[in-house]
């Protein structure tokens, strides 16, 4: 449970906060009105599992994988079937959304304002590795990772360059591949303690020019 608080806290952050403006705004009429009424209601729902299963059929009744909800109902219920410890399920759903996105972004969306952002994205391979690890699939995690490397070493945000190292070491781990682990381990330490993992953030004097 805290698990999950924690990952709706951070896709609140990254879904809303992170938006970016996109031109393909959806032009066929659809009706919203159970699909985001089932998505309001799944975090309350006394058997989630269940809601999480609705919420999916009732998205692919609406949606193609060109759809930004596409994308966002595979995040989101793939969250519910790890928690209730089907991971081999929530593998199978973060794998279609990244395939869609790999393929199809930016996604087409309802108002002209993408909700899906490339940084949703890259922390959804991190998510992909983790769920690959609870399989006890570490070869193939670590593959997947290294296949990701550049992108999420590349990435603007401090957290997925940091979980990124946190990720690829505990898949190493995993795979008794001690003596890498340890190595990407220091690694992620020696860039901890330089600043470089560090959240890049402007002084208040920097924003309001309070200083001549």
């Amino acid at each position: 449970m805290r698990f999950l608080i924690v990952f709706l806290g951070l896709f609140t952050f990254i879904y809303t906060s992170i938006a970016q403006d996109t031109s393909k705004k959806r032009t066929r009429n659809i009706d919203y009105t159970q699909y985001d009424q089932l998505m309001s209601a799944i975090a309350y729902a006394p058997d989630k599992l269940k809601a999480a299963k609705r919420l999916l059929e009732v998205s692919d009744a609406l949606f193609t994988p060109e759809d930004e909800e596409y994308f966002t109902t595979r995040k989101i219920t793939a969250v519910y079937f790890e928690s209730g410890y089907d991971n081999s399920r929530a593998t199978e759903l973060t794998q279609q959304a990244l395939d869609a996105y790999e393929k199809n972004f930016p996604f087409y969306n309802r108002s002209g304002y993408a909700t899906v952002t490339t940084d949703y994205a890259l922390y959804s391979y991190l998510d992909l590795s983790r769920y690959l690890r609870t399989l006890n699939l570490f070869e193939k995690a670590i593959k997947y990772l290294e296949t990701k490397k550049s992108l999420l070493e590349g990435s603007s945000t401090y957290y997925i360059r940091q979980q990124f190292y946190s990720e690829y070491a505990q898949a190493l781990l995993g795979a008794e591949r001690y003596e890498e682990a340890i190595k990407v381990g220091l690694q992620l330490k020696d860039l901890t303690e330089s600043g470089a993992l560090s959240m890049n953030t402007q002084s208040v004097d920097d924003i309001f020019k309070t200083k001549p």
